[in-house]
């Protein structure tokens, strides 16, 4: 998470990526999320240096966006016969539009500007006791706890809130997670990384003046840190083991 090679969070971790071009590519990223999410994942799909290196997999993936582009070019074709441009674009292309918007925004408010390796101060987590917060998360399977989700990747999301609890409890006070009460508050945290430095790990951090040059790439992890993260993998490989 947030590493370099964390190519789900391309350009924002990829320290060969500059400010400007991060800058300009988080805003057709919120506005077009449905064309720079397909871009993101063709990337690890397609690149020579993707980490997903199976033959057998890559020709299945070749194979469904050929479907895909032969699905589409008779879609339009059928639409363009009929005269539909109208209707599709209301009952399609703006209901895909604001989806696009609405999951690269909550995409950004958990991760931009995060600069630690570790899964849990990594990310912005979401956990109050409002209605509206509680509700909006149940609905979205509690993604809203995203450290936890990170850590535990197999975990039922109804156990999530629990996790954090336990990571919570053995969290020194002085240092504590970086959890918000409402998706709000994690919204305006992130606000200011979208607009002057959209970048996670080595790339976080806000420069002190406009043009200033990039720092120096930091370790964003201690000791303590891979510690729990450490305990953590080794608590779930032994309930897993369990069942």
């Amino acid at each position: 998470l947030n590493q370099p090679h964390d190519w789900e969070l391309w350009p924002y971790a990829d320290p060969h990526c500059s400010r400007w071009f991060r800058i300009l590519f988080v805003w057709m990223d919120l506005l077009l999320g449905v064309v720079t999410a397909p871009l993101i994942y063709a990337r690890i799909a397609l690149h020579r240096d993707s980490p997903l290196t199976a033959p057998k997999i890559r020709r299945q993936i070749c194979n469904e966006y050929i479907a895909c582009m032969v699905f589409w070019s008779i879609a339009f074709s059928l639409i363009a016969a009929n005269g539909a441009w109208m209707m599709f674009l209301r009952i399609w292309v703006i209901p895909w539009l604001i989806a696009g918007f609405l999951q690269t925004g909550r995409k950004l408010t958990e991760h931009l500007g995060m600069e630690s390796f570790d899964p849990i101060r990594g990310t912005r987590t979401v956990h109050g006791d409002s209605w509206l917060t509680k509700g909006a998360s149940f609905l979205n399977f509690e993604i809203f706890i995203h450290g936890p989700h990170h850590r535990y990747p197999r975990v039922p999301h109804r156990e999530l809130s629990a996790k954090l609890a336990a990571e919570q409890q053995r969290t020194e006070p002085a240092n504590p997670l970086p959890v918000y009460p409402s998706y709000r508050a994690a919204v305006f945290a992130m606000l200011p990384h979208l607009f002057l430095n959209p970048g996670c790990g080595e790339n976080a951090g806000l420069p002190f003046r406009f043009g200033a040059t990039r720092q120096p790439a930091r370790n964003p992890v201690d000791a303590a840190e891979l510690q729990t993260t450490l305990r953590a993998v080794e608590e779930e490989s032994f309930s897993m083991n369990a069942m």
